[in-house]
């Protein structure tokens, strides 16, 4: 089915439309909830919020070209939400649920395995060391493969403080990476 014959039978309320859309965009939408939140729970009632306000605004689709930016906008917007009260609370997650996303990667041998969940498992910390905009902007753009534009879009952030945060942030994971791996090198040679 076309993206904009799905859109149109989204607006016309066809549930088989949409249940089509939530399975072609499921997990791509978690992998987004997941890397930004950190928590499989908070980022699967993030999904599902998501959706559901897709279809309760499905009868003001006319614009919208692809659902999927829509989608993304929706569930970054709620992650933002979510990163910024966690934060405010003190109660940013230092770790995740790991296995929920390993369970979707699986690689062909076991040192492979190894290096994708090591791989997965630092990133997911070292951007938790981020602001909340910082990781937005990062995650979007590094991990998701958005444009500046096409995160302008989502988040509503100008172009200039997109690049800035984005800057930012790749400063900050890059020093944390070298200080991670000068660690396990120095480690190595005791």
């Amino acid at each position: 089915m076309s993206q904009n014959y799905q859109i149109y039978k989204i607006r016309e309320s066809n549930r088989q439309a949409f249940q089509d859309f939530v399975y072609e965009t499921t997990d791509r939408g978690f992998a987004l909830a997941m890397r930004l939140l950190s928590d499989a729970d908070s980022a699967k009632d993030t999904l599902q919020d998501a959706y559901i306000k897709i279809w309760e605004k499905r009868a003001h689709l006319s614009d919208v070209d692809d659902l999927y930016p829509l989608l993304a906008k929706i569930i970054s917007n709620k992650c933002y939400d979510t990163l910024r009260k966690r934060k405010f609370r003190g109660t940013e997650y230092d770790s995740f649920d790991g296995d929920v996303v390993m369970n979707r990667f699986v690689a062909e041998d076991l040192s492979a395995q190894m290096d994708l969940e090591e791989y997965i498992t630092v990133l997911q910390h070292f951007t938790s060391v981020l602001s909340a905009k910082q990781k937005m902007v990062f995650v979007l753009s590094e991990l998701e493969g958005f444009s500046h534009n096409q995160i302008h879009e989502i988040t509503g952030t100008s172009v200039n403080a997109i690049k800035s945060n984005l800057l930012f942030a790749r400063r900050k994971i890059k020093g944390l990476i070298n200080n991670h791996y000068a660690d396990i090198t120095d480690d190595r040679k005791q």
